[in-house]
C-alpha cells in the first residue's frame, strides 16, 4: 500500500470513528438524562446539536427536546437555561425537520402538548404580574403548537391590548373572529383599538358587524353612538340610544346621551363655537331634551350634568326669550311677557341649585346662577355666588 492510500485510509478510518463518537455522545447526553444529570446532559447534546455527524439525525434532537423540558421544570437546574421551554419546543419541531417520517413522531406530538401546556402556564403567570410582553410571547408559542386555540388567541388578545401592542392585539382578535369563536366583547375591543389607530371607518364596520351577530348587546350599541355622536350623525345616535333605552330603561347616562343630542341638534354650533341657523323643529328637539334630561334625574337624582344641562336649558331659552320682549311697546303686552319670561328662568333654578349642590366650585353654573339671583334680587344669594366666583378669579 502506497503513502497516499494509507493516508486515505487514515482519514477515512477517522471519519467513521468521529462520527461514531458523536452517536455516542447522543447515547450519553441520554444516559445522563435517565439519571437526572441534566447539566451533563445538556452539554453533551448542545455538542451533537451542532456536530456534522450527529446534527442530522433526528435523535439528536427527540433527545435534546426531552432534556430541555426537563430542564424547564427542574428547580435543580431551571437556571442553567432561562429559554429551556423555547429549545425544547424548537428541538422537537426540528425532529421531524430532519426526518419527516421519524420514529418518534408520535411521540413528538404527545410531547408539545405538554410543551403547550407549560407555555400556556408561563403566559399566565406573566399575565399576573402585568408582564404583558411576556404573556404575548407565550401565549403566541401555545398558538403554533396549536393555531385555533381560541382561548390563547383570546388571551393574546388580551396581553397585546394591555402591553399597548395593538397591532398584534387587533391580529388576535381578527382571529378570533374568522374562527366563530367570537363574543360581542371581541367585537367591541376590536373596534376600540381601531379608534385607537385613528381608523374609525373600520371602528363602525366592525361594531355594526358584531350588532348582526349579537343586534340586543347594549355595549355594541353604546360603542357605535360613541362613533356617531363626535360625527354629528345624530339621526343614526337618537335611533341606537332609543334602541338601547328599550333594552335598559333605568340607564341614565342613555337618557343624558339623547337629551345632549336633542340639545346639540336645536343649539347647533360650527367647528368654532359660532351659532348655526336654527332648525325649522328647533322647538320640538328642545322639548325632546328637556325630557330626556328629566328622565335622567328621575333615575339618578345626583347627576350633576343633567342637572346642569336642564338648568342651562331653561336659563338659555330664556335668555333668549329677552331679547325679543324689548321690542313689544304695550305695556300690558311687555309686562305678560316679561312674566313668560321669568318663568323660564324661575324653572332653571332648581336645577343649577343641585348642580351647585353636586358640583360646589362649577364656574359655569355659579356664572348663570349669579346671573339668576341678579334678575330675582335675591342679594343675599347673589353674594355668596359672586364671592366664590371672585375667589376663583374668573
Amino acid at each position: 500500500m502506497n503513502m497516499k492510500t494509507k493516508f486515505i485510509a487514515f482519514a477515512l478510518l477517522f471519519s467513521v470513528s468521529s462520527a461514531f463518537a458523536q452517536k455516542a455522545k447522543i447515547q450519553t447526553a441520554y444516559n445522563y438524562f435517565k439519571y437526572e444529570q441534566l447539566d451533563k446532559a445538556k452539554e453533551a447534546i448542545d455538542e451533537a446539536a451542532v456536530n456534522d455527524g450527529s446534527m442530522n439525525i433526528d435523535k439528536t434532537w427527540y433527545y435534546r427536546g426531552l432534556i430541555y423540558e426537563q430542564i424547564y421544570n427542574s428547580d435543580k437546574f431551571k437556571d442553567l437555561a432561562p429559554n429551556a421551554l423555547e429549545v425544547a419546543y424548537l428541538s422537537y419541531k426540528k425532529v421531524l425537520e430532519v426526518d419527516p417520517k421519524s420514529e418518534f413522531k408520535d411521540e413528538i406530538e404527545k410531547r408539545l402538548t405538554y410543551v403547550k401546556i407549560d407555555f400556556f402556564n408561563k403566559a399566565v403567570e406573566s399575565f399576573k404580574v402585568k408582564d404583558y410582553a411576556s404573556a404575548l410571547t407565550n401565549f403566541e408559542y401555545v398558538l403554533k403548537i396549536t393555531p385555533e386555540d381560541s382561548s390563547a388567541n383570546l388571551y393574546a388578545a388580551y396581553s397585546a391590548e394591555r402591553g399597548k401592542n395593538n397591532a398584534k392585539a387587533i391580529e388576535h382578535y381578527q382571529k378570533i373572529i374568522s374562527m366563530k369563536e367570537d363574543a360581542a366583547a371581541v367585537y367591541r375591543s376590536l373596534a376600540i383599538l381601531y379608534k385607537v389607530e385613528k381608523d374609525t371607518s373600520r371602528a363602525l364596520f366592525t361594531l355594526q358587524d358584531g350588532r348582526k351577530k349579537f343586534p340586543d348587546d347594549l355595549d355594541l350599541m353604546l360603542a357605535e353612538i360613541n362613533i356617531y355622536l363626535p360625527q354629528g350623525k345624530n339621526k343614526e345616535a337618537i335611533d341606537l340610544l332609543n334602541a338601547a333605552i328599550a333594552k335598559d330603561s333605568k340607564n341614565a347616562s342613555l337618557y343624558f346621551a339623547l337629551g345632549a343630542t336633542y340639545d346639540g341638534m336645536g343649539n347647533a354650533k360650527d367647528a368654532a363655537n359660532n351659532n348655526l341657523a336654527k332648525p325649522d323643529d328647533r322647538k320640538e328637539l328642545l322639548s325632546k331634551a328637556k325630557d330626556a334630561y328629566q328622565k335622567a334625574i328621575e333615575d339618578k337624582p345626583d347627576y350633576f350634568e343633567a342637572n346642569y344641562n336642564l338648568g342651562a336649558l331653561y336659563f338659555n331659552q330664556a335668555a333668549e326669550m329677552l331679547s325679543t320682549i324689548n321690542e313689544i311697546k304695550d305695556p300690558k303686552l311687555y309686562a305678560a311677557a316679561k312674566q313668560n319670561v321669568d318663568a323660564v328662568f324661575n324653572q332653571s333654578q332648581p336645577y343649577l341649585e343641585k348642580a351647585l349642590e353636586l358640583n360646589p366650585n362649577d364656574h359655569d353654573t355659579l356664572l348663570s346662577l349669579k346671573q339668576l339671583y341678579f334678575r330675582q334680587n335675591s342679594m343675599d344669594k347673589y353674594y355668596k355666588v359672586k364671592d366664590k366666583l371672585d375667589a376663583q378669579g374668573k
